[in-house]
């Protein structure tokens, strides 16, 4: 029945269940003689008629959906008829359709205001494969015209896309794209879109790329500037703290861009390890005064981000080698209430990493944060099942964790650095526990430099392994090795 149309689908099943058109009109809900037009090919159905006879006949909703996108491009737009069957088909998910529609509608260049509005309201109320299909029709049928309009479709991809997090190759294409539409959006969109292009970058670890859009946000928003306190289009709500970026920039929009610049260039060159410049971007970070007028006066959301500043300053003094900012730093974030624990383990084990300090009774308080983080290797069994199995089992414990690609790449550097710390210590046994968990994640995330690093170290300490170490390891690589077969098979697949 999938492949008739609309009418003959009907009158199969009033034939199969022997059915007259009143009857079947009183089911639906509809007139007869509107139910006898349908059948005659008089009247073109509505969207709410089409649910009506679907859900008479006892199918899916939207199950005809992609033959009604086939038939609307036989007729005239009609945006009237056109816009609720847009509507309908991105609540239930039904894209087929909808793009045959949409491109049979800009054929008339005068749709396309009509359908970035459409667009906006569905990324506002979190469709986002919808509004993907809206916008990157729009932009193509205005490529030619170097539009505002072109620059904020572009825009709008890229932030889904920083909103969605598939993986950091789609991402950095996509910002890699958006930048060469960055001058055609208008000032004020030109700064909000800096900023997320230097919380993407940083993402993605392009520190000498941040430093630069870094720069540039200062130099757009300098206190001359009358977009210091002017911001632009944003993207609606769900866009406005993308998963994964929350631990970058939470701070949004209660700072002015100028403390903004300042927070990134604090952070590439503690990421660099030059610790100076660092601090001295973080003193300028102190300078609060230099608030939005957007933020209405908030002056106890700043709370929030005067904490961070001295919580990274701490951190870079006991990064830079001075030994009293460790404690400092361990009192100041593990006592506190909001402070990102894991995120200081972290950043302490790799100071003792770098600079030799002693961390086990630090660590001894910190176990609770590690348990929960990912379940200790020994209470994992050994390879059992399928080649997926190693893999499922080092990251089931962690859903939340696994849930991002910031939190898989964050996970592979965190047990690495533990593993560094143990073996230092020489305590094999979480060294290679931890190792193992530092692998599963490189795999997850696709970290090659990770599983080198891993790979490496664990064959360097082989001999201290266990069997069950070495089970795990070898299933592990297994994962790897179907991957990387998966990889290297998909363009043939897809020619």
């Amino acid at each position: 029945m999938a492949d008739r149309t609309i009418q003959t689908a009907i009158e199969h099943y009033l034939k199969t269940h022997q059915l007259s058109i009143t009857q079947f009109a009183e089911r639906s809900g509809l007139n007869s003689g509107t139910v006898s037009n349908i059948l005659k090919g008089h009247r073109f159905l509505s969207v709410g008629q089409m649910d009506r006879i679907t859900a008479a006949m006892g199918l899916p909703e939207g199950y005809f959906y992609d033959q009604y996108g086939k038939a609307c491009m036989e007729t005239a737009p009609d945006w009237r008829r056109y816009s609720p069957f847009l509507r309908r088909s991105a609540e239930l998910g039904k894209t087929e359709g909808m793009v045959l529609v949409v491109r049979s509608m800009l054929e008339n260049p005068s749709y396309g205001p009509l359908l970035f509005e459409l667009a906006e309201q569905f990324l506002g109320e979190g469709r986002m494969e919808a509004a993907s299909i809206l916008y990157q029709n729009v932009a193509e049928s205005e490529k030619y015209q170097h539009s505002e309009r072109l620059a904020l479709c572009e825009y709008r991809l890229f932030q889904i896309a920083r909103f969605s997090l598939e993986d950091k190759d789609t991402l950095l294409r996509s910002a890699t794209r958006f930048e060469g539409f960055l001058e055609r959006l208008d000032e004020a969109d030109q700064v909000e879109a800096l900023l997320d292009l230097a919380d993407t970058y940083a993402f993605l670890r392009k520190w000498e790329r941040v430093e630069q859009l870094a720069e540039e946000l200062e130099r757009k928003t300098s206190a001359e500037s009358p977009l210091l306190h002017k911001r632009g289009k944003k993207a609606p709500e769900q866009l406005a703290q993308p998963a994964g970026f929350d631990q970058g920039d939470p701070f949004r929009p209660q700072l002015s861009y100028i403390l903004h610049s300042y927070r990134l260039r604090a952070i590439v060159f503690e990421k660099r390890g030059e610790y100076d410049r660092a601090l001295h971007y973080l003193s300028l970070c102190r300078d609060t005064s230099r608030v939005q007028a957007s933020a209405g006066g908030m002056q106890g959301s700043l709370k929030p981000f005067e904490d961070w500043v001295e919580a990274e300053t701490l951190a870079c003094r006991m990064l830079a080698g001075e030994p009293e900012a460790l404690q400092a730093y361990a009192d100041r974030n593990l006592l506190s209430e909001g402070a990102d624990k894991p995120g200081a383990v972290f950043r302490m084990v790799q100071a003792a990493n770098e600079h030799g300090y002693d961390l086990d009774v630090i660590l001894e308080r910190c176990q609770p944060i590690i348990d929960g983080i990912a379940a200790p290797l020994g209470e994992i069994p050994a390879a059992d099942g399928g080649v997926l199995s190693g893999l499922q089992r080092h990251l089931a414990d962690s859903p939340k964790f696994v849930s991002s690609p910031f939190a898989r790449e964050w996970g592979v550097h965190f047990f690495g650095e533990l593993a560094v710390y143990e073996l230092k210590k020489q305590r094999f046994a979480p060294a290679m526990a931890h190792l193992l968990r530092s692998l599963a994640w490189g795999i997850a995330a696709r970290n090659n430099a990770g599983i080198i690093r891993c790979a490496a170290l664990f064959e360097q300490y082989r001999e201290h392994a266990g069997p069950q170490d070495l089970a795990m390891f070898r299933e592990l690589i297994e994962v790897l090795h179907e991957q990387t077969e998966n990889k290297r098979r998909t363009p043939a697949d897809g020619a």
